[in-house]
């Protein structure tokens, strides 16, 4: 398990719930595997573990995370969110500085218990 750098909360945020999940690799990696290394499967293997980052999707009483071991990617303050659509296993919460996908949320059943949790978390700010 991979170490994360500490969050930093601002002035009366809390954490409300926390997501360990993996970003999948892209189309143009895959690619670089396949070109590379055809016949060693071991390291194909490796390769794409290594690929697949983790990642913890973090939702707080004023925003909404995706963190990677390094820094925080990409947040959302709570107050911004227009519209949130949700499938089974991927969320895309929209603001108007553009969309915040979250996606293989691994440690729920769902995405719509997350969503349930956010909601429950906008209605309180």
């Amino acid at each position: 398990m991979q170490d994360y750098v500490p969050l930093q909360l601002e002035e009366g945020e809390q954490v409300v719930q926390t997501i360990r999940g993996r970003v999948s690799p892209s189309i143009s990696d895959l690619t670089l595997i396949v070109l590379f290394s055809p016949t060693l499967m071991l390291v194909i293997w490796l390769s794409l573990h290594r690929l697949f980052r983790p990642v913890n999707y973090i939702l707080t009483t004023r925003r909404v995370l995706v963190m990677e071991p390094q820094s925080v990617v990409d947040e959302m303050a709570i107050k911004d969110i227009q519209r949130i659509r949700t499938l089974r296993n991927a969320m895309m919460i929209q603001s108007s500085s553009g969309p915040l996908w979250l996606s293989r949320l691994s440690r729920l059943p769902d995405a719509w218990q997350f969503e349930a949790t956010l909601e429950k978390v906008r209605k309180l700010n």
